[in-house]
C-alpha cells in the first residue's frame, strides 16, 4: 500500500468492496452505505474520521494521522507503520 496513493475499503467479511485513489477516498466512502475498514496511503484527517463515523467504520489505517479532535470510541485509528505494512 505504501507509495501507491491508493485506498481500499473493506466490508465486515474483510472483502474489498472498493478501491480508489486517495484523492477520491472521501467521495467513495460517502457512496457506500457502510464501510467496515479503510486502508490507504494518505493522512487520516478529521474529515475522514467524520465520514467514517457516519458509515460505522471500525478501523482507519493510513500513512499518518493529522490532529484529530473528535474520534468516536468505536473507531480505531492506526498508521501503516504501527501495522508494519
Amino acid at each position: 500500500m505504501r507509495e501507491s496513493f491508493g485506498a481500499a475499503l473493506f466490508d465486515a467479511n474483510k472483502q474489498v468492496v472498493a478501491e480508489c485513489s486517495v484523492a477520491d477516498l472521501a467521495k467513495v466512502m460517502e457512496e457506500h452505505e457502510t464501510v467496515h475498514a479503510v486502508v490507504f496511503d494518505g493522512v487520516i484527517t478529521q474529515r475522514l474520521v467524520d465520514i467514517a463515523a457516519k458509515k460505522k467504520t471500525t478501523l482507519l489505517v493510513g500513512a499518518a494521522v493529522a490532529d484529530i479532535e473528535n474520534r468516536p470510541p468505536t473507531l480505531r485509528v492506526l498508521t501503516l507503520d504501527e501495522l508494519n505494512l
